[in-house]
């Protein structure tokens, strides 16, 4: 197929008719992009910082591309590439550029509704503001956007300024026909979308006028759980030896402050890119890099020359009998003991302000009375099959799984899978309590462990994935080891509920705020005893609460943006610290595996 030579930019906000100008165009036989999952907006963010052009995996084959903006990951920067309107007119010479309008304020509404809210509440996060808050951010955003295009395309004939509530189906065709041959036209929105967007008022209304009232503590507040956070995440030891990073994982990555440039554990440059906001981008989608280069962000707000060494794998056991590291290391979990490792927070699971993290607000509305005398547990098939009680961490359950998709379920190989994936945690829990009247458990599986679970006639502990108001109708959430422990964990503790949490002996960034028994009812190692504390929780109810709202207050200090922002410089210093005292004599450079 030839290159398609003239390239079409829509400049204007989303919520703006992109759908529309995008049908548009493809059903007239000229290819066009939209938002294509944010990595339009990641491409031109990433490209701009390293000086390539942008684009280029998709730059020959089309000819529009629309929504180039990625706002919808808690754990990666918000990138709005249509703003980038300049960078892409010196790359595409010739290109004709797009501002799609509408009435302000019908725009703000269909923003704070799109995605059922969700799109308004990455918004709020990534800008560091209350829902109510954006209607304001928004409009002066428009005013400032809209002003700057027209100044800078002032005059000039490859810029196309359309107000889709005025325009006409044939209008689009003679404005974009001097260019291109547009025979057909897709309908515009009939009287029932129109008529269906009055219907977003209520639910706008109800969005905002919740109590979204922020809780403020004193700065001596601040400083003194900051501070106590701070030392938390400090390693409970220090060594300096030889062993270099082979315990850690493939993701280890080296950061230095100074020269703004990181390296992968076999010494090889990573793909990062510091923009003019000083935020780290990256074109690298897989393997969770993402983590990595947003910790680097992170770290860069409160250190200029420093070297790091950041390992945001899972189930991290580094600094532990046999994972000896020689370096101080950065991550987001660690075993109890453990030398080295300091604690970050996990960009996206613990963002401030992400849907799996508390808030200043309780969503939970049902009181503990109220809730069902039931305890609840739902979460992946995650872990080891191994005994992790008694600390031996092996066979990863991905390893039967995988053999018990592909051989046949009475085959040698399967069955000693099917041994192997009893001795996990979490599926011996489902299975144990499995249509036990006291305890409501379920794995919520992904494909291939579904269709693993359903050979061998597993699939009656499965169930759906379940948004948090199903939780909430429990007065028992019951916490177990696995990936998802903390994002598991901080949903019941942020909650009308009490949680029972069995002790892992891992550890995250904010695992010093709560305590067995006054914030958490604690489950022994394998959760074993749940009967018997889910039979004490049920005879003292008064208590339960009391641990509840203790619970609830701790996850306040969790939200709060100044306890956070402290914590993160107390412990990049604590870090830098740590790495001026016991250095070597010549610190090891990155090895290769």
């Amino acid at each position: 197929m030839a290159p398609v030579h003239r390239k079409v930019f829509q400049i204007g906000f989303n919520k703006c008719g992109t759908k529309f100008l995008t049908e548009l165009f493809q059903m007239n036989g000229l290819p066009g992009l939209h938002w294509l999952g944010g990595r339009l907006a990641e491409d031109i963010a990433y490209s701009k910082a390293v000086g390539r052009p942008p684009l280029q995996p998709w730059i020959d084959q089309t000819v529009l591309f629309t929504d180039m903006e990625s706002v919808h990951r808690y754990g990666a920067p918000m990138l709005e590439g249509f703003k980038e309107y300049e960078f892409l007119d010196r790359a595409c010479p010739g290109a004709i550029f797009v501002l799609n309008t509408r009435n302000v304020y019908d725009w703000i509404n269909s923003r704070y509704m799109h995605q059922g809210g969700e799109y308004a509440h990455f918004h709020a996060t990534h800008v560091g503001v209350s829902l109510p808050d954006l209607a304001e951010i928004w409009y002066a955003d428009w005013e400032r956007h809209l002003a700057g295009c027209r100044a800078y395309f002032k005059g000039r004939p490859e810029f196309v300024d359309i107000d889709i509530d005025t325009a006409r189906p044939e209008d689009y065709r003679d404005i974009f026909g001097q260019w291109f041959d547009l025979k057909h036209c897709p309908d515009l929105p009939d009287e029932k979308v129109i008529d269906s967007r009055a219907a977003y008022l209520p639910g706008l209304q109800k969005m905002l006028w919740a109590d979204d009232s922020e809780h403020s503590f004193s700065a001596d507040e601040i400083e003194q759980t900051a501070r106590q956070m701070a030392e938390f995440a400090r390693p409970a030891r220090l060594h300096n030896g030889p062993e270099g990073y082979r315990a850690a994982s493939l993701m280890v990555a080296h950061f230095d402050a100074a020269t703004k440039t990181g390296l992968d554990r076999a010494g090889n440059r990573l793909p990062l890119a510091q923009d003019e906001n000083g935020v780290y981008l990256t074109d690298r989608r897989a393997d969770k890099f993402q983590r990595t280069a947003t910790t680097i962000s992170q770290i860069a707000r409160h250190s200029r020359d420093g070297k790091f060494v950041i390992d945001m794998q899972d189930a991290r056991r580094v600094g532990t009998p046999g994972k000896r590291v020689g370096h101080p290391v950065i991550a987001y979990c660690r075993r109890q003991g453990a030398e080295n490792v300091f604690l970050w927070p996990l960009p996206g699971y613990h963002t401030i302000g992400a849907s799996n993290f508390p808030g200043q607000r309780v969503s939970d509305s049902l009181a503990f009375a109220d809730k069902v005398d039931r305890a609840v547990w739902r979460g992946a098939l995650s872990g080891n099959c191994s005994d992790v009680v008694a600390g031996h961490f092996h066979d990863a359950v991905e390893g039967p799984i995988s053999v018990i998709a592909g051989t046949p379920p009475d085959s040698p190989e399967s069955r000693a899978a099917q041994d192997l994936l009893s001795r996990n945690i979490r599926f011996a829990f489902v299975e144990t309590h499995a249509g036990a009247a006291d305890i409501d458990a379920a794995l919520t599986p992904d494909e291939q462990t579904r269709a693993a679970l359903e050979r061998i006639g597993k699939t009656h502990l499965t169930d759906s994935f379940r948004r948090p108001a199903f939780f909430h109708r429990y007065r028992y959430m019951i916490s177990l080891r696995g990936n998802d422990t903390g994002s598991n964990f901080l949903l019941g503790a942020n909650s009308n509920s009490v949680v029972l949490k069995e002790e892992d002996g891992w550890e995250l960034f904010y695992s010093f705020l709560f305590r067995p028994w006054q914030h958490y009812i604690p489950l022994a190692p394998g959760a074993g005893d749940i009967l018997d504390k889910l039979d004490w929780a049920r005879r003292n109810p008064e208590k339960c609460q009391a641990m509840s709202q203790d619970a609830r207050r701790q996850c306040l200090k969790l939200a709060d943006r100044n306890i956070r922002n402290r914590y993160l410089e107390l412990t990049v210093a604590a870090y830098q610290e740590s790495c001026r005292e016991h250095a070597p004599k010549a610190r090891p450079e990155p090895e290769r595996p």
